[in-house]
């Protein structure tokens, strides 16, 4: 179901989410986490990515990326300088293992504020079907 509604407006798709969470909360927010994924990111255009890395620590970027894949990692990093990157590999090793938990209430975090601005209009995610001039 997520899938499909994937492909749809997501103000729609959130708007049935939020029934279901109304009727069933364990199926809506099941739903909405496969609604919006860390994949996703990896397919959002750079600029508003680059606005929101600008409010978060290094600390708080490196905890995001801990244990995630490459694409989501390189796409993070291609949204700061390379001398932040740097900085926040660093820190990532100066963290070194943390819970699990932490890193996915960091991903919760990021993919709320995801969700959101995708409902604003302010992320565009774009696929191969997507023309843009």
């Amino acid at each position: 179901m997520a899938e499909i509604l994937k492909q749809g407006d997501y103000s729609f798709g959130d708007r049935i989410v939020g029934e279901l969470e109304q009727e069933n909360p364990g199926i809506g927010s099941a739903l909405k986490e496969k609604l919006y994924t860390l994949e996703d990111v990896v397919l959002a255009f750079d600029q508003p990515l680059q606005e929101k890395l600008k409010t978060m620590s290094n600390k708080e970027i490196a905890v995001l990326l801990k244990g995630r894949g490459k694409d989501f990692r390189d796409k993070i990093l291609s949204c700061v300088s390379a001398g932040r990157g740097n900085l926040i590999r660093e820190e990532d090793e100066i963290l070194g293992a943390i819970p699990k938990r932490d890193c996915d209430d960091a991903a919760r975090k990021f993919l709320d504020w995801f969700r959101q601005a995708r409902n604003e209009g302010t992320i565009i995610i774009s696929n191969d079907e997507d023309v843009f001039i």
